[in-house]
């Protein structure tokens, strides 16, 4: 009798393991069709002040905007979970001289995004060099990189996105190409 619930359990066991790679399947196949491209749209100077200094320093710091593209290259739509507002959170940068301006927002909550097939989904935003870092390199430029964390839309929009976000075990990272950055 022993043995018969082990086989049964064993079979179970078996089950779900295919049914957890199928689904890790589909995930990745997802992601190996869904890129990133960020281009460059301007590049200025605002007067800004650092106020955690005393007396506060004015400066002109270097302003960003760019456009971030995600194509789907598949036949098939790709569905994804991203915050209303706080979607930056979505999109690592690779380099620490570069952050995102922060824009206000009155309604931030979990939002699935359909992208249809051999479509494009586009967000603008502005990067900023970062008045907290100061950098040795003495490079004029900064290679700088998007990742995108990539949350399918599977289930329960909010569960499923809050439990990813919070586990970076559970991140698929899809990096954008390489955009070059004056530092001056």
């Amino acid at each position: 009798m022993k043995q018969c619930y082990f086989f049964i359990f064993l079979f179970i066991l078996l089950l779900l393991s295919g049914c957890l790679k199928q689904q890790n399947t589909t995930i990745n196949e997802q992601q190996a069709e869904l890129t990133v491209h960020i281009e460059l749209v301007k590049e200025y100077f605002v007067n800004d002040s650092i106020l955690w200094l005393d007396p506060p320093e004015y400066i002109k710091n270097k302003r960003f905007d760019i456009q971030i593209t995600l194509e789907n290259n598949s036949d098939t739509a790709i569905a994804f979970v991203k915050m209303t507002c706080s979607w930056k959170e979505s999109f690592l940068i690779n380099t620490p001289y570069i952050e995102y301006v922060d824009t206000e927002c009155n309604s931030n909550y979990p939002q699935k995004v359909n992208v249809e097939a051999h479509e494009k989904y586009v967000l603008n935003t502005t990067l900023e060099q970062s008045k907290n870092h100061v950098t040795s390199s003495s490079s004029g430029t900064v290679m700088t990189k998007l990742g995108f964390i990539y949350v399918p839309s599977i289930g329960d929009s909010v569960r499923d996105y809050l439990s990813i976000m919070e586990d970076k075990s559970r991140w698929h990272i899809i990096w954008s190409n390489p955009l070059l950055l004056s530092k001056r």
